[in-house]
């Protein structure tokens, strides 16, 4: 108790994947356990607290390590279905919006 762990996200993330690993590959079962309870512990307390945003959260600082087989993410095409219709309400919304509300909103649409 009382004590601060100040990380780097990537760390954070990196302790995480090994965790997976660990558990996927029962031949350390006790590394396993003991990076389940600080991954439990660390996550029910950690707090995320970011500097520089815009640039923090840009993708060239996000680590990907996959792990596994390779699958289809979530939701296979549905997802490229679901952001067509979430873009064509907000063609639709945005119409008429302007329609009620020129000097609200400007639309710029490229032919």
């Amino acid at each position: 108790t009382g004590s601060v762990l100040v990380s780097v996200r990537e760390h954070i993330l990196s302790m995480q994947l090994k965790h997976l690993e660990a558990c996927r590959q029962f031949h350390d079962i006790e590394l396993a356990i003991e990076l389940d309870k600080l991954v439990q512990e660390i996550s029910g307390r950690a707090r995320d607290i970011i500097d520089e945003a815009d640039e923090v959260l840009h993708h060239r600082f996000q680590l990907v390590y996959p792990i596994g087989r390779r699958g289809n993410p979530d939701g296979k095409e549905l997802r490229w279905h679901i952001m067509e219709s979430v873009l064509h309400s907000v063609k639709t919304h945005a119409k008429e919006l302007h329609a009620e509300h020129p000097s609200a909103i400007t639309i710029t649409t490229k032919d």
